[in-house]
């Protein structure tokens, strides 16, 4: 009876009546603004930065890829200085990975001194505890913890906040690449930087916010922010964001327990 009411309309009756996610959704990045994003490609720093920030989002399994995004903040601006995106299986090749990048990094003349803050995703396999680990004889690299794990939480009201912060300096055409950015990826063959900026691209094009109906009468919808649609990945996206929001909230002396005199 429900299917003859609703006929042709397939997504209407997926998303009334069984709870499905249907394509009542919206990108999050608009394109002319992502287009000028990768338009910025050749940002100079003006000075050597403090602090640069490095997130993760770890493997989550399947087709899921660890993700990098190293950025620093000037003049109010979002500079991202490296990215990498590589299925990781195991501790061996997590940590090839996160040395690499923290290594090639470290390896640039603007960087050579700054404090790394190290922003991992606290989840259920604790990857940032053995993360954080692996950066322990790694001078100048400091991991935030949130209460009292290792890392931050992305639940979805956090990815909101995420989300909703580093759409604002996308919109206002404030994040730009370093001229001088760097993709460590150390299992990669060919070109690796372009094959990174084209996924990274392809990504933030993807990322969409979608309402998710309930299946019960009194419940409210959900908003669920996600990439991952036909096999998709939205890993550096992810990734890009949680660099963005805490990077400002480390900045601002917003990050609790964070020895801010240590960084004198």
């Amino acid at each position: 009876m429900v299917k003859q009411i609703y006929g042709d309309q397939v997504d209407l009756l997926q998303r009334e009546s069984m709870g499905v996610i249907t394509q009542d959704l919206q990108s999050v990045f608009k394109s002319k603004y992502v287009d000028k994003m990768f338009d910025s490609m050749n940002y100079e720093l003006q000075k050597p930065p403090l602090f640069v920030f490095v997130a993760c989002d770890p493997n989550g399994g399947g087709t899921s890829q660890m993700g990098l995004v190293s950025i620093v903040i000037e003049f109010n601006k979002i500079i991202i200085v490296g990215i990498d995106s590589v299925t990781t299986k195991g501790h061996e090749q997590i940590q090839r990975l996160l040395t690499a990048h923290i290594e090639a990094l470290r390896r640039q003349e603007k960087l050579k001194d700054a404090w790394f803050i190290f922003i991992p995703e606290s989840n259920l396999g604790h990857e940032s505890d053995h993360m954080a680990y692996m950066l322990k004889n790694y001078r100048k690299v400091w991991t935030i913890s949130e209460k009292s794990r290792t890392g931050v939480i992305t639940t979805a009201v956090r990815k909101e906040l995420y989300t909703m912060e580093t759409q604002k300096y996308i919109c206002q055409e404030s994040v730009m690449f370093w001229k001088d950015f760097i993709v460590s990826n150390p299992v990669g063959i060919g070109d690796v930087k372009a094959r990174a900026l084209s996924d990274f691209k392809k990504q933030l094009f993807a990322f969409k916010r979608i309402i998710q109906q309930p299946q019960r009468g009194f419940a409210l919808p959900r908003v669920i922010y996600t990439g991952k649609f036909k096999g998709g990945n939205d890993d550096l996206c992810i990734t890009l964001t949680m660099a963005v929001y805490w990077g400002i909230e480390f900045i601002t002396h917003r990050v609790k327990d964070a020895p801010y005199e240590m960084f004198q």
